[in-house]
């Protein structure tokens, strides 16, 4: 088996970090889904996602934006600073466009909800940031077994 390069390794975290924003929007539901709350119905999942068809793109786009994949930098604080950068302006980012979709009714059937919204944004910045901790943590344990 081919070891992995340096270069496919941001791809890979992108990847990684995009397939994370869905599985935080799903985890989102299912916690919307299992609170109740007096006056607000919860709709079927296919109701809310358009809202993932428009986080999805805004965070494939906003994170590399960011430089949050920049081989440049190994220093902890700099990785986890560009990382909160990102996700505050891809939070902001979908937040206003899933307002402009959901008051221009541009897609058929859509439904937006901002708490799923800001569920999913927390769930996805733990996940992101957790991830980010573990990466620097298994780097920097590597190093000292190195030297």
């Amino acid at each position: 088996m081919e070891p992995q390069t340096k270069a496919t390794r941001p791809f890979d975290l992108w990847l990684l970090d995009i397939a994370l924003t869905g599985v935080s929007f799903y985890l989102a539901y299912q916690l919307r889904a299992a609170v109740d709350l007096r006056g607000h119905a919860v709709m079927p999942l296919r109701v809310y996602l358009p809202m993932l068809f428009i986080m999805l793109p805004v965070w494939a786009i906003l994170l590399p934006l960011f430089r949050v994949y920049s081989p440049l930098t190994t220093d902890p604080f700099d990785v986890l600073w560009r990382l909160a950068k990102a996700i505050l302006a891809a939070t902001l980012t979908t937040g206003v466009a899933d307002f402009i979709v959901s008051r221009m009714q541009l897609l058929a059937n859509h439904g937006s909800s901002r708490l799923l919204l800001v569920l999913t944004l927390a769930i996805n910045g733990f996940l992101l940031v957790s991830y980010r901790l573990l990466l620097l943590r298994k780097d920097r344990y590597r190093a000292g077994s190195e030297g």
